[in-house]
């Protein structure tokens, strides 16, 4: 699908006096990967870069990563950075490129692996703790020494507090365009000591809320949360989530966003790699023995990313998932973890539980090319015109193409 042939590496020299980390005289090269082979070959170094970053991600590992090129890779290629200092690897900048138009012009955006599709957040480029603007700007150097083919770079997803994008402005000059807007906001929850220590932090109707329905369902049933994490246990785990997945969007006229045709093989697949991993861990709440309600996430660094969930609808009037929530989180506390990673979404649900926000981004970058700024013109363009139209139509057509969109994406 994607072997051709790849130019030569490009070695970068970094001056001592700006990174204050390296030997005299360092150097580090950048090698283009661009083949499955390769990437596959990339595994346990990939795997093992990822235990050295200053923070860990599962939207970043390998398993991720590759399976999305694998089920969403098709009419791509991939242009994966491999960045080394004295042949040790500290960086990769996963990347692949692709063939965009924007009123019937065709044209070649560079972007990051798993940007669309499957919800990944927080997306970087992948450093060895202390090495990030390192590697951003060997990447950045690349780009503007080796004379890429593609038109613009587009970084989807991007997360908040990465380095590289400073390091991305003070390499490649003023003569670049470079684009910041707010793609998405993700709640999240720095977690307190104790189960206790968070309800206070509370408001005092939601704190009584959470305990009246969690003491109302346990006066009549016997509740259990089980939690899903040993190896091999990813495949009964996902079925589970997919199975409450669909009862509860059925029961609202159906959603594609997480178990379409396309995208249940990727979950299915990244589900096995993250707990053959350890990382995946799968809540259930269970009524009388039955499985009811269902959360999955993946824990790493410290902190958990809550990804998905499911309930049976037939137990909505009962406030299964805001128990669940409410015990997913306080075995998260019991764990120790410091941080519960709400991702990607303004949803209502998730302001009862945190007001704490970060964002992440959609970044492009536009070398000094005619191709660049025709694309960014008529995107420009496109987007008026979108804007004219949307105000030409009834609410109720906007809200089932953006509900197609969200579906779809």
């Amino acid at each position: 699908m994607i072997s051709r042939s790849m130019p030569p590496i490009l070695t970068v020299d970094v001056e001592p006096a700006r990174t204050g980390r390296l030997p005299s005289a360092p150097s580090m090269a950048v090698a283009p990967i661009g083949t499955d082979a390769a990437l596959a070959g990339l595994k346990e170094n990939w795997d093992a870069l990822q235990t050295e970053t200053a923070s860990p991600n599962p939207f970043l590992t390998w398993g991720w990563m590759a399976s999305w090129w694998r089920h969403f890779g098709e009419g791509k290629r991939l242009e994966i950075l491999a960045v080394r200092n004295h042949g040790e690897l500290i960086g990769i900048a996963p990347f692949y490129l692709e063939t965009v138009r924007v009123m019937g012009v065709p044209f070649r955006r560079l972007a990051l692996l798993g940007d669309r599709g499957v919800g990944s957040d927080h997306l970087d480029l992948i450093s060895r703790k202390g090495f990030e603007e390192d590697v951003a700007s060997a990447v950045a150097r690349f780009w503007r020494e080796a004379r890429p083919e593609w038109d613009f770079v587009q970084l989807r997803g991007f997360a908040e507090a990465s380095p590289s994008l400073s390091a991305f402005m003070k390499e490649i000059g003023g003569e670049w365009k470079i684009e910041a807007e707010e793609e998405e906001v993700c709640p999240y929850l720095p977690l307190d000591p104790t189960w206790d220590d968070y309800l206070k932090r509370l408001s005092g109707s939601m704190r009584y809320t959470i305990r009246r329905k969690i003491r109302n369902l346990e006066k009549e049933y016997a509740v259990e949360l089980v939690l899903l994490e040993e190896a091999g246990a990813g495949r009964e785990a996902m079925e589970r989530l997919i199975d409450l997945h669909r009862k509860r969007w059925n029961a609202q006229g159906g959603s594609a966003a997480f178990v379409s045709e396309a995208k249940a093989p990727f979950h299915r697949e990244t589900s096995a790699y993250f707990f053959e991993k350890g990382i995946a861990k799968l809540f259930l709440l269970k009524v009388n023995g039955g499985a009811v309600a269902s959360l999955y996430g993946f824990a790493m660094g410290g902190k958990f990313f809550y990804y998905q969930a499911g309930f049976d609808p037939a137990w909505g009037d009962r406030s299964v998932g805001t128990v669940l929530m409410a015990k997913s989180i306080e075995a998260a506390i019991g764990r120790g973890w410091s941080e519960f990673d709400f991702l990607r979404g303004p949803e209502t649900y998730k302001s009862h539980w945190t007001s704490s926000l970060r964002k992440i981004w959609r970044v492009s970058l536009y070398p000094p090319r005619f191709r660049g700024a025709l694309y960014r013109n008529l995107s420009c363009l496109r987007q008026r015109a979108k804007k004219a139209v949307k105000n030409f139509l009834p609410d109720e057509w906007v809200k089932k193409i953006q509900a197609s969109r969200e579906n779809g994406s």
